[in-house]
């Protein structure tokens, strides 16, 4: 049957497509652990499959039952926009707030009539002519449909996309369906960034206390030098001094480094 034959032709180049979408998707993606670069990706990823008006990520904190914005970028002006004015907004009450039953339930949504949906939403921002976020709102400039993905890593919710045009009944299921296939990317990607974020974190706080042992010596070794008596400091675990005033090379004639070295053997030769 040709019709059959040409059905299933159509069904596997769609098919062969979304693979190699994918394929790219992941290998974009997985090149970067700066989470704005990822999203920026991202957002250049789907605009290549579906009407994005704007991409919207924000990320969720489970302890505070709290929602964050992360990142906004407007195909207006092709820019970030400045998300850091929106304060947190708590996670509504079951059957309440879009990106709420989003997240509460694990599954993503498409939103052919966004603009109603979103009028019990509160609160509500728009990006105005300048590229700015706003809560006075034009309709000529408010969505008209969306696609709403959560971002889950090991059925953990880390967070919510959100994809919006300006046109009802914008998305479709084959969409929705390529979109949620690269959130697991999406996820890995953000996890690494986040674990490598904390490794620099880390690094940095303990070169912070390296840096402020280091100088913490070096102001007793000054303060020691100042006085006529001997200081000094001992482990008793290992049994060796750890700091010895300089001005014990006047009163005994050996070096610091010769005591500290070998107390053991210091104490025999002063001894006998």
């Amino acid at each position: 049957n040709i019709n059959e034959r040409k059905t299933a032709e159509e069904l596997s180049r769609k098919r062969s497509e979304e693979i190699e979408f994918l394929y790219n998707a992941g290998r974009s993606l997985s090149g970067s652990l700066d989470m704005v670069e990822i999203y920026d990706r991202m957002y250049e990823l789907i605009s290549g499959i579906a009407d994005c008006k704007e991409l919207i990520v924000t990320s969720y904190d489970n302890e505070n039952k709290s929602i964050l914005y992360k990142y906004l970028r407007s195909r207006e002006t092709n820019n970030r926009v400045d998300v850091s004015s929106i304060p947190p907004i708590p996670l509504a009450p079951p059957g309440f707030g879009i990106i709420s039953q989003v997240i509460r339930s694990g599954e993503s949504v498409i939103m052919g009539d966004y603009r109603t949906d979103s009028m019990k939403v509160k609160p509500r921002f728009i990006i105005n002519e300048f590229g700015k976020l706003t809560q006075e709102h034009d309709d000529s400039r408010e969505p008209r449909s969306a696609m709403i993905i959560p971002i889950k890593l090991k059925n953990r919710i880390l967070g919510v996309v959100q994809i919006l045009s300006l046109k009802k009944d914008a998305f479709t299921k084959q969409q929705l369906r390529l979109v949620e296939s690269m959130m697991s990317q999406v996820a890995l990607a953000n996890n690494n960034a986040m674990l490598y974020e904390k490794a620099q974190q880390e690094l940095m706080e303990r070169t912070l206390a390296e840096n402020n042992l280091k100088k913490s010596e070096e102001n007793l070794r000054e303060f020691a030098e100042s006085v006529p008596d001997v200081l000094y400091r001992i482990n008793y675990k290992i049994n060796k001094f750890e700091f010895l005033s300089p001005v014990i090379e006047r009163m005994l004639g050996y070096r610091v480094d010769e005591i500290i070295g070998d107390p053991y053997l210091f104490k025999k030769k002063i001894i006998y």
